[in-house]
């Protein structure tokens, strides 16, 4: 099981990352807020980890700033990107009833 601490702190890692690359963009919070409909108290959460907030917001948040996460195991295997037109895509690829 995973301490809750290392995923505190992962929370925070990762939410650093994002707010500097955001104000190297130049992007507002305002901004993100009106676009996403993502609340400015959620933004916070989201940049400095203090509390856990849902992949929905996550995703809005990130493809705003123009962030694109990749996934992959210990090997580098398996790397995917996680985007918004990806998600879609994967989806559409997906669909039972096409």
């Amino acid at each position: 099981m995973i301490d809750e601490k290392v995923i505190v702190s992962g929370r925070e890692v990762i939410g650093q990352y994002l707010k500097e690359m955001r104000k190297e963009k130049g992007i507002s919070i305002y901004r993100i807020e009106k676009e996403t409909g993502v609340t400015r108290q959620i933004i916070n959460s989201i940049e400095d980890g203090s509390r856990a907030y849902t992949i929905d917001s996550f995703l809005k948040y990130t493809s705003s700033i123009g962030a694109y996460l990749f996934f992959g195991d210990k090997e580098g295997k398996k790397d995917a990107p996680l985007d918004g037109d990806h998600i879609l895509k994967e989806q559409e690829r997906n669909d039972p009833f096409k």
